[in-house]
């Protein structure tokens, strides 16, 4: 891909890279516009920043199975 930087959001990470929907430079005032989505290995990828943002969630599934803090540790209730 080369030197590019791009902007978007995440749609899917796994052990070989990341997939994302990348957004569209538009004129100011319009309205944003997204991209086909893009697989990035992570051999392409130099360096990156992540935001979170809260305010724009759709709905998903998300695999929420993970151990809280206690039962990572190896402790009981």
């Amino acid at each position: 891909v080369g030197e590019a930087n791009f902007t978007g959001r995440i749609t899917a990470v796994d052990d070989a890279g990341v997939t994302f929907v990348p957004d569209i430079p538009v004129k100011k005032g319009m309205r944003p516009k997204t991209g086909e989505p893009v697989t990035l290995a992570f051999e392409q990828i130099r360096r990156g920043t992540v935001e979170v943002e809260f305010s724009h969630i759709e709905h998903t599934d998300l695999d929420l199975d993970f151990e809280t803090g206690s039962e990572a540790a190896g402790e009981e209730d």
